[in-house]
């Protein structure tokens, strides 16, 4: 094996196993980047061919030269390549292969079947597409009702088996991007998913997923009551991470100070669209295309003028309840509420970069893009002279047609653009009317560090009522209560 390592690497002789394995780092970022173009049994499947040469000869040369930190390093290095190229065996001797291709993925010859498209399509859904009836109760191992609650709407919301388990979920976790859990959490999630989907019982024990959160991130400690929409922001923003299409980061060719000055010559349509684009070369996965909408927050000194744009990404939309008089409020004062300009002042005015020194200021938030799913969080607890109060207003929310096409700007009208080559059936496309129906929400009855979690789910024209492991069919008129915490919309097709 040794020798056709040689052959096919003449200028691997005389270097270190380190230098060896920095190399088969550096073709697996190449591999990764031909397969996001699409190139998946021509260019990619060398590149991936090179990385596994690469690291075999890498390993041998450490066990060789003694070096037990490098040996170590080749180890964890397949164990995370391994969630989506290449697989472990036991044998891990100097002179045997340890690991092998996985046949389905990478094969010598061109299949004859078609490959499902990458990305896969994103369309409007309905009741029919998603994974099931909602039938399996989660069973609560320990104060979970935070995470069984989330994931009950999520199931709810999307169809996870096309995206999780037709897609092929293993070949598009990213194993080398830090910023995620290098396709762990990605891993679980599926899993569960699996094991929902097909499950005989009536509950579900999610234990290795609970697991492996604790295991990646230990400040969710076993036993403790969190917040459902901190965890739901969590999940989705490192399973984003775990999927990641993009394997590193563009290099910016500006400062920032040169990129505010540029966007502020542009139009606000044209700079929003630039600006997503743009986040897009570090930001393109399957939470991407049905979580994510864009932001954009304008600053404007009130002494010299001065604005300032920036656009922002978002998954859940956190918007807060005006806490007045009337019990009851309707949704759209919570929208009105959020895009309402606030004034900055003292010690929350702005450093404007004209004046060079802390300005009053005003502050508004507007919508500029909208995702397939919405995601509104209520933002029931709001601190108060130091102490956080729960908001127990009835917010009143639309079980159909949630019309935000006010809220939006007219984008395609004021750029001139034509409609000629938008694909309408994309429920990502930026054109009005943006209307919504509600599929899931989860439920808080308590305060912040304590209280029980439940959820409405609509599934087959019935709204279900998931309690851990009871699931209950309920009335429409039951799902809008003063419990509602996180709303779980997906957008409708116009006719």
């Amino acid at each position: 094996m040794i020798k056709v390592c040689r052959s096919r690497f003449p200028e691997s002789q005389g270097q270190s196993a380190a230098a060896l394995l920095a190399q088969a780092r550096r073709q697996l970022l190449l591999g990764e980047e031909l397969r996001a173009k699409g190139y998946w049994l021509e260019k990619s499947y060398i590149a991936f061919s090179k990385v596994g040469i690469l690291i075999r000869l890498a390993h041998a040369r450490a066990v060789v030269s003694n070096d037990e930190r490098t040996r170590k390093e080749t180890m964890e290095f397949t164990k995370l390549y391994s969630t989506g190229v290449i697989i472990a065996t036991k044998s891990l001797d100097a002179d045997r292969p340890f690991f092998r291709y996985l046949g389905r993925i990478h094969t010598h010859y061109t299949p004859s079947y078609p490959r499902p498209p990458y990305p896969p399509p994103v369309r409007y859904w309905d009741a029919s597409d998603i994974s099931g009836q909602i039938r399996t109760g989660l069973k609560n191992i320990g104060k979970t009702g935070y995470m069984n609650a989330t994931l009950q709407c999520l199931l709810a919301s999307i169809p996870v088996v096309t995206i999780f388990t037709q897609m092929r979920l293993l070949t598009r976790q990213n194993a080398f991007r830090t910023m995620g859990m290098r396709g762990r959490l990605a891993g679980a999630f599926a899993r569960l998913i699996a094991e929902y989907v097909w499950a005989d019982t009536r509950t579900l024990s999610p234990t290795d997923f609970r697991t492996t959160v604790l295991c990646l991130y230990p400040n969710y400690k076993a036993g403790n009551q969190y917040d459902s929409q901190e965890f739901l922001s969590f999940l989705l923003d490192v399973v984003h991470q775990d999927m990641n299409r993009r394997a590193f980061n563009p290099i910016l060719s500006s400062t920032k100070r040169e990129e505010d000055e540029r966007l502020e010559s542009l139009s606000i349509n044209l700079a929003s669209e630039q600006q997503w684009q743009f986040w897009k070369t570090k930001n393109d996965s399957m939470i991407t295309d049905y979580f994510h909408g864009q932001l954009m927050d304008r600053i404007e000194c009130l002494t010299c003028h001065n604005t300032s744009r920036i656009f922002n990404a978002f998954s859940l939309l956190h918007v807060p309840i005006p806490d007045s008089t009337p019990k009851k409020i309707l949704i759209q004062e919570c929208l009105n509420a959020l895009f309402t300009p606030e004034i900055l002042e003292q010690q929350d005015g702005w450093n404007c970069p004209c004046c060079r020194k802390k300005q009053r200021a005003k502050r508004q938030l507007a919508l500029f893009r909208l995702p397939p799913i919405l995601i509104i969080h209520l933002n029931r607890f709001v601190k108060r002279d130091q102490l956080s109060k729960r908001v127990l207003n009835l917010v009143d929310f639309p079980l159909k047609e949630l019309d935000l096409t006010s809220f939006m700007p007219s984008k395609m009208e004021s750029e001139g653009a034509g409609l000629e080559h938008v694909d309408m059936d994309d429920p990502r496309i930026q054109v009005p009317p943006y209307k919504y129906d509600l599929c899931g929400v989860t439920n808080h009855d308590g305060n912040l560090t304590s209280g029980h979690y439940t959820a409405w789910v609509h599934c087959l024209d019935k709204w279900l009522l998931c309690d851990d492991e009871v699931i209950r069919e309920g009335n429409s008129s039951q799902v809008v209560g003063r419990e509602a915490y996180v709303l779980f919309y997906k957008r409708t097709k116009s006719d």
